[in-house]
């Protein structure tokens, strides 16, 4: 018989324990990596601009990696999610849930968010003016809080779309390592430059 682990209210089985330690643990290495990786990138506008420059090069490579759908999906998708959540008074229907679940609709999530994000840190990588390159690296921090962006990436990797090394940057959890990046902007970049004006 497996022993349970009470935790609080809660009662969590040995198996489930290991799997949440096991989590939290390679979270932990990927959090101490981003802090190595990225320390002190922030310091000055050389420093930024250098660091924007590698992270445009990360989510180019990522952005080439997804395909663009091709007419008949972009019609599918129509289809089964726009006009079946315009003709239901725009609420979600089951098969607008259905199509989220397809290849398809990761690629419609995944395509124009990494776009919009190369796009963005390639103007970073070029001298800006401090309030223009605030709103730039604010901009930035937003598009990486995109939780439906990380589980498509994920979605598409998981179904051999993208290769693994494309995201081999962001760590073994791309989402939470994103929000850390984020995190990092705003408290490094965003919140210095707003507290002296």
């Amino acid at each position: 018989m497996q022993a349970s682990i009470r935790t609080g209210p809660w009662v969590y089985s040995e198996d489930s324990m290991k799997q949440i330690v096991s989590i939290a643990f390679f979270f932990l290495l990927s959090v101490h990596a981003f802090g190595q990786s990225w320390q002190g990138w922030w310091q000055t506008p050389q420093t930024r601009q250098a660091h924007a420059l590698k992270l445009q090069r990360d989510f180019e490579a990522l952005y080439d990696q997804i395909p663009s759908l091709s007419p008949s999906e972009e019609r599918w998708l129509k289809t089964e999610y726009d006009d079946t959540i315009a003709s239901n008074g725009g609420h979600l229907t089951d098969r607008a849930v259905s199509a989220m679940n397809t290849r398809a609709w990761s690629i419609r999530v995944a395509r124009p968010h990494a776009l919009e994000i190369k796009n963005e840190l390639a103007v970073l990588s070029m001298p800006n003016n401090r309030p223009q390159e605030t709103l730039y690296w604010t901009r930035i921090a937003v598009l990486l809080m995109d939780n439906e962006f990380w589980q498509a990436i994920d979605d598409l990797q998981q179904r051999g779309v993208i290769d693994k090394r494309y995201v081999q940057f962001l760590g073994d959890f791309h989402g939470p390592t994103a929000t850390l990046w984020a995190q990092q902007i705003l408290k490094e970049v965003v919140l210095p430059y707003l507290e002296h004006q």
